[in-house]
């Protein structure tokens, strides 16, 4: 891990701890670090075109970007 890694390592790891989830919400999804402090929120629509008129994404791939979020600290993580 260079320097300049870690030392974003723990700014991440100091604001927004480890580990991240996700959490759904009326209307899409929510990301959630190790505090409850919500990070991102991603909304989308059940259909395509609702989604498509709404210009946000359709459910599922509001949930595939939030898990993708979710899973941001994990490449971060420091040895035990």
């Amino acid at each position: 891990m260079t320097a300049g890694a870690l030392q974003v390592w723990l700014t991440l790891a100091r604001r927004f701890p480890p580990p991240w989830s996700v959490a759904q919400t009326p209307g899409g999804f929510k990301v959630l670090d190790a505090n409850g402090q919500s990070l991102a929120y991603l909304y989308g629509r059940e259909t395509k075109a609702d989604a498509d008129i709404a210009k946000v994404p359709i459910m599922d791939e509001a949930r595939r970007i939030a898990s993708n979020i979710g899973k941001v600290p994990e490449p971060f993580m420091l040895p035990d």
